[in-house]
């Protein structure tokens, strides 16, 4: 394993680790309030359809987090940067549960639309080294490969622009 590669692997274990922590802790908090976190979002198909639209992007872009750190051809700059975004995206998600539950006792729910357009940016800076490795396999002649990485960069970057941000920040 080179310098990079390990990198990745220690971003990727670091941040869901953190990750895991973090919503431990905070759904232990959570489950003694009266009110839920889903705010004005009542229909059981909407929650499903945002825990699950969730589930995919989480899975895809844990998926191109292992892919990158698993093959030999990426560059080590594309590592390092995936990571940095990574990182940069899950220390923010670990703030989502408890901004959640207070916008909804509140009524003010700024902090929480600021929170999710904010992780837009590292996300895409994940897309983005994904998808100049993406570029690189294609010029290779790589093309299948090339599709696959493409499409689980895309997926999660979608996800947080347009089902966190644009959509749930704005409806719940």
């Amino acid at each position: 394993m080179n310098p990079s590669q390990g990198a990745l692997v220690a971003a990727l274990v670091a941040s869901q680790v953190g990750l895991g922590a973090a919503y431990v802790v905070q759904i232990r908090r959570i489950r003694g309030q009266p009110r839920s976190v889903w705010g004005r979002i009542s229909s059981a198909r909407a929650r499903t359809y945002y825990l699950m639209t969730a589930l995919v992007a989480y899975l895809a872009h844990l998926a191109l987090a292992v892919l990158l750190a698993a093959r030999n051809d990426v560059a080590p700059n594309t590592r390092y940067l995936f990571a940095a975004g990574l990182v940069a995206y899950y220390a923010m998600q670990f703030f989502f549960l408890d901004l959640l539950l207070q916008a909804v006792v509140t009524g003010s729910r700024s902090a929480v639309r600021v929170l999710l357009g904010a992780c837009v940016l590292p996300m895409g800076v994940c897309a983005w080294a994904a998808g100049r490795y993406a570029w690189s396999l294609r010029r290779r002649g790589k093309t299948s490969v090339a599709a696959v990485v493409a499409t689980l960069a895309a997926l999660p970057l979608a996800h947080v622009l347009v089902n966190d941000f644009a959509l749930f920040s704005f409806r719940f």
